[in-house]
């Protein structure tokens, strides 16, 4: 439960940064972000 809770925070954050990249014009830490942010929220999901 703890652990599902930490996904989501590091996913939420891994948006942030995605958000920072796009604003600073880096294309490749906006895939980067983005794939990470999607495996966190899968692997949260599928730990409930």
């Amino acid at each position: 439960m703890i652990l599902n809770l930490i996904l989501k925070i590091a996913a939420i954050f891994n948006l942030g940064c995605m958000g920072a990249n796009y604003l600073g014009g880096d294309a490749n830490g906006i895939i980067v972000n983005g794939f990470c942010a999607v495996a966190l929220l899968l692997s949260s999901n599928n730990l409930d």
